[in-house]
């Protein structure tokens, strides 16, 4: 339990001096080349990635957003987290 709380100060640290916020844009950026490329796992295992990260920022509008980009533009139906 310990552990668990530890993790989450350090996750909320990042987020309060701006450590965190945009590196789950990035990893989504990175799928969705991937996906363009034709790579389909590994561009989606990033655009996962980035969901679940963006779901704890409580970026759920967003999640919700480009979840819809990549369905109309690749026909992925991905978990909105």
């Amino acid at each position: 339990m310990e552990a668990l709380e530890v993790t989450q100060k350090g996750i909320t640290e990042c987020i309060k001096y701006g450590q965190l916020p945009i590196f789950p844009y990035l990893i989504f950026n990175k799928g969705f080349i991937l996906l363009g490329m034709k790579k389909r796992m590994e561009g989606t295992k990033h655009i996962q990635n980035a969901f679940t990260m963006l779901d704890e920022l409580s970026k759920h509008s967003e999640v919700s957003y480009l979840s819809k980009k990549i369905n109309n533009r690749f026909g992925l139906h991905l978990p909105e987290c």
